[in-house]
């Protein structure tokens, strides 16, 4: 297993010291851009623009070169999102769009966050529902899928206070989510945000552990016969500042989300050197 991920990896293990990094061209220092997600042949990504509302919303755009984004397009929805939506995971095999979204009715939960399911229809999501393991009393966001479609991770406060990762799994594409099941390995008494599952072999995620540079910063996870491997921090991409939301491209490139240098989330192209 080791070979194979240091093939499809070999930065992350080779103790590469050179990135570059650089912030993408869309950014405006009046809103907080953040999270980007892989789709069609640009990326999705979310957006608070607070000169118009304090409401994260959803955008996608083109990748034109490595950092240059353009042609920005917000993505709407057939049912009211007055409040927050935001991050969001697009299922090749099955065309399913998963997305968090403020459920105004969910008055007992912490953030009244849930993830919901919706098809896409040009740049509107459309026949959408909210995935039936979600309750009333806790918040689900942060989704993210495998290859196949039939692994589901996400963030939840099921447990308490803290926002643990947690999965779904279902026995094919179109069929019905298992509840929740806490991911053990990863639990490790710190909330647990923004995981990105990165070709089933890597978790990518970000939280405020101990052996951090401050505030959030980006761990990784291998997976190894079938379990979690204790997270590992990203040296190269944190800073002293947020750093989550990332999004590999290939093998040695791809996006992340920081707030280093600024006072709003960016999200910033990185490239092993």
């Amino acid at each position: 297993m080791k070979n194979v991920l240091l093939f499809l990896f070999p930065f992350l293990f080779s103790g590469a010291d050179e990135y570059i990094i650089e912030m993408v061209s869309i950014s405006e220092m009046s809103r907080d851009e953040y999270a980007p997600r892989k789709f069609d042949s640009g990326l999705i990504f979310t957006i608070i623009d607070k000169n118009r509302s304090h409401f994260s919303k959803l955008y996608y755009a083109e990748i034109i070169n490595k950092d240059i984004l353009d042609f920005v397009q917000e993505i709407t929805f057939d049912i009211s999102t007055d409040y927050h939506v935001g991050i969001a995971e697009y299922c090749e095999v099955s065309g399913e769009f998963i997305f968090t979204l403020t459920n105004p009715n969910r008055h007992g939960s912490r953030h009244g966050l849930a993830l919901y399911c919706g098809y896409f229809d040009g740049y509107k999501v459309t026949r959408i529902k909210e995935l039936d393991f979600c309750l009333n009393e806790y918040s689900y966001l942060y989704p993210t899928l495998s290859s196949d479609g039939l692994t589901l991770i996400y963030s939840s406060n099921i447990e308490g206070e803290l926002y643990n990762l947690y999965q779904s799994k279902r026995d094919s594409i179109m069929g019905e989510w298992s509840c929740p099941e806490l991911i053990e390995e990863l639990d490790i008494g710190f909330n647990s945000l923004f995981p990105n599952l990165i070709n089933d072999s890597l978790l990518v995620y970000s939280a405020e552990y101990e052996d951090g540079k401050g505030g959030l910063d980006i761990y990784k996870s291998k997976k190894i016969n079938g379990e979690w491997a204790f997270p590992e921090n990203w040296q190269e991409l944190n800073s002293e500042k947020d750093d989550f939301g990332v999004e590999m491209m290939d093998e040695k490139s791809g996006y992340f989300t920081s707030r280093r240098n600024t006072e709003t989330d960016k999200i910033y192209y990185f490239e092993i050197n």
